[in-house]
């Protein structure tokens, strides 16, 4: 998996407990990061400053890589259980 690891106590638990949660994460992280008001205010600061633009789009590439990533994760992860 991208990013932290998660612990022992986890992975020993219920498979179905490991995959609920990458999915209740992923629904968070969609819930929380693409709020359009949110997204406005990213667009506003981008249009104002170039630095911060450059910034922002090379953050968002790399969110979205990383979604991609837990996705694949969850699908081999389905496929396993």
């Amino acid at each position: 998996m991208v990013g932290w690891s998660l612990g022992a106590g986890l992975k020993s638990r219920k498979p179905g407990a490991l995959l609920c949660l990458i999915q209740d994460v992923e629904r968070f992280y969609r819930a929380y990061y693409l709020r359009p008001k949110q997204i406005l205010r990213i667009i506003k600061t981008m249009l104002e400053d170039k630095d911060v633009c450059v910034r922002r789009l090379r953050e968002g590439y790399e969110f979205f890589k990383s979604m991609a990533a837990r996705r694949s994760d969850l699908a081999a992860a389905k496929a396993a259980a």
